[in-house]
């Protein structure tokens, strides 16, 4: 199933309005002009606006139903025989007690990635390396080189294995799919924000729609980059239903 951003809002000053009055402003605004003019039912919207909010439910239904199809091919091959574990290796360890025996307890920890891989090991060789003489430092630099091109190998190969077990469910065809369509969802959100009024009925249909879809993480994708000030959508959509009424 497709995963949802958390966004957190942060402790902002009492002065500068949060996210939740931006939407609730919206709402007003919408609210409180189409009480003050009267709008004949079947009164048409700016074209332009209302294709794009159609042409977003468009997209977004097919946005969602792609998600749908990703999850559910996670799922299969998660419970597969083989099951599908994220490309891993071991590339230190932390020693968490001793046995009865007197042995050492350690608890593995692994790396996910290349980049991590090659910290893990720069870290450990900038810390180990001072403590040998100058005489054997390259015949420790040596070791280090050589143990780290083992494991980038053998992430490597699982990540392969990763890949393909992907590949041939048709997950990694899926996940391109659903990326390629949340980005156009998105693309024509950031239409409809930056939609400038024409018409007090266009000012209207803007803010109600800002506001609804704010508040759906289902509906729209709004709410994942509305967690601060700068560049948040609410402020944009009201910015620009200003520069038309100025």
């Amino acid at each position: 199933m497709k995963a949802k951003t958390i966004n957190p809002i942060g402790v902002r000053k009492a002065s500068k309005p949060n996210d939740v009055q931006f939407a609730a402003s919206l709402a007003v605004l919408a609210k409180v002009q189409a009480e003050a003019v009267e709008v004949e039912p079947g009164a048409v919207v700016a074209p332009a606006l209302e294709a794009l909010i159609a042409e977003h439910a468009r997209i977004k239904a097919l946005d969602n139903a792609a998600w749908v199809v990703v999850g559910d091919l996670t799922e299969a091959l998660e419970m597969s025989e083989a099951g599908h574990p994220m490309p891993k290796v071991q590339t230190s360890y932390l020693l968490t007690g001793r046995d009865d025996e007197g042995n050492d307890i350690k608890k593995p920890i692994y790396s996910y990635s290349e980049d991590a891989i090659e910290k893990v090991y720069a870290d450990h060789l900038k810390a180990l390396l001072p403590l040998h003489p100058e005489s054997r430092r390259p015949v420790v630099k040596g070791n280090f080189e050589r143990r780290l091109a083992e494991k980038l190998e053998e992430f490597r190969k699982r990540k392969v294995e990763y890949d393909t077990r992907e590949r041939d469910i048709g997950l990694t065809a899926a996940l391109a799919e659903a990326r390629r369509l949340s980005d156009e969802v998105r693309g024509v959100e950031a239409e409809i924000v930056a939609f400038i009024p024409t018409t007090l009925a266009e000012a209207v249909e803007k803010a109600a729609w800002c506001a609804q879809a704010y508040r759906s993480e289902d509906d729209a994708y709004l709410y994942d980059h509305a967690d601060g000030d700068e560049n948040n959508p609410l402020l944009a959509a009201l910015e620009a239903i200003g520069r038309a009424l100025a």
